[in-house]
């Protein structure tokens, strides 16, 4: 089963339509490139993908239980909170809500609720252990190395530079361990050496990675990974 797959999807932006009549299907592991002019829609798609923007014709079907993470094209993280503080928003947050079953599921929940909670609790216990579980800032201290910001760990995020918080973004996404990872116009901000770095991590990513990029008319291309 494909991780994701539109039919016949249609957008439009007040009177005046982005795209109709897409299909688009992505498999695991799939490299796409989605390049097109300013307003021509590659955000737009990319929001449909991510499940933030449900204004729009067709229909989509994802593979269930797909994780997806959509790095958006400018990000302001948190004042106050340091490189790896940010990455670990997500196992954080899934902490907090795996307390909140574990606390449920010990009162006198019976029948529907207590099948319901158990199956939601593995889901969620699944996702934990695939962020890091309790060794998540171990893995989100890597994961700035591998990046480029091992040096900013603590360091205050909101210090970054354009380009660095682009890749703090990234960094970001990874964390939270996508299926899908969704990509708007990762290269801005990047100087040529961080513009190769982002070329080698799409390929050597084993997810499946949709990005876009401003240029000539809007089409779609996959590549090798």
């Amino acid at each position: 089963m494909p991780l994701i797959e539109l039919t016949n999807v249609e957008k439009d932006w007040g009177d005046e339509p982005l795209f109709s009549g897409l299909n688009l299907k992505i498999e695991e592991g799939e490299k796409i490139g989605l390049i097109g002019l300013n307003g021509s829609g590659k955000t737009s798609l990319l929001g449909i993908l991510a499940g933030t923007d449900e204004d729009f014709k067709g229909r989509m079907t994802r593979r269930p239980g797909l994780a997806i993470a959509l790095v958006p094209q400018r990000y302001e993280p948190p004042g106050g909170s340091s490189c790896v503080e940010v990455l670990l928003e997500g196992a954080a947050a899934m902490k907090l809500r795996l307390a909140a079953l574990e606390e449920a599921l010990s009162s006198s929940l019976e029948g529907r609720d207590e099948a319901r909670r158990l199956a939601e609790y593995g889901e969620l216990s699944a996702r934990y252990e695939a962020m890091g579980g309790d060794l998540a800032e171990e893995g989100s201290r890597r994961l700035l190395a591998r990046a480029g910001l091992g040096a900013t760990a603590d360091s205050p995020a909101i210090s970054l530079s354009g380009g660095e918080k682009n890749v703090l973004a990234l960094a970001r996404a990874l964390a939270l361990a996508p299926d899908l990872l969704l990509l708007d116009e990762p290269g801005n901000h990047l100087d040529f050496a961080g513009l190769a770095w982002l070329e080698e991590f799409i390929r050597g990513e084993r997810r499946a990675v949709p990005w876009s990029r401003t240029t000539a008319p809007c089409w779609t291309a996959r590549l090798a990974g």
